[in-house]
């Protein structure tokens, strides 16, 4: 099958148009999540007790667990398919998400970090791949990378605008109150 060279988003047809297009979105807002998350995860692991030296074992725990499970979990979603190893991810996410907010021990939290580490472990190729074999059915012969640059284009500009948007938040809802001697509102953690 030939490859066509040139590519261009306004020739592909519509519904491989709309594909890239709900991609992107997805992307955007997943990653505009973590960096919202990002600017206040170390702080609010401060806030917690925790010293640098523990809050880099959780970040350690979490990128351990993601590289030792993606490529078992990879051959995983293509043996039982992509949804069901994706709703799992989304599963694992929940529960890392509910014991996070729920303690301030380490091992809990060391919990946490390694569910979140397994939860990217089970999404990160499931989607991909979702989108390059639907791209390929709606577009075949053109290359796919163009559109996978597209998609993480979309990926970078999330994660760039969600850790905007949290520093604006922590600045503006929590360092220039404490400034001005007031105290912000904030949900308990604890």
């Amino acid at each position: 099958m030939a490859i066509e060279d040139e590519f261009s988003f306004a020739a592909l047809a519509v519904p491989a148009r709309r594909h890239i297009r709900v991609f992107q979105l997805h992307q955007f807002l997943d990653r505009f999540a973590m960096g919202l998350t990002v600017a206040v995860v170390a702080l609010a692991l401060t806030d917690r007790g925790m010293d640098l030296f523990q809050i880099s074992l959780l970040f350690g725990i979490y990128s351990l667990t993601t590289m030792a499970l993606e490529l078992p979990f990879g051959g995983l979603a293509d043996s039982i398919g992509r949804k069901p190893v994706f709703l799992a991810a989304v599963v694992a996410s929940g529960i890392s998400l509910e014991l996070f907010l729920s303690t301030s021990a380490f091992l809990v939290l060391a919990l946490s970090f390694g569910f979140i580490g397994f939860g990217r472990a089970l999404r990160s190729g499931t989607l991909d791949a979702w989108f390059v074999e639907t791209f390929r059915t709606h577009a075949p012969g053109v290359d796919v990378q163009p559109a996978l640059a597209r998609a993480q284009w979309a990926n970078a500009m999330g994660l760039g605008m969600g850790r905007s948007s949290g520093d604006f938040c922590l600045t503006s809802l929590v360092i220039w109150p404490r400034r001005r001697g007031s105290v912000p509102m904030m949900c308990p953690m604890s």
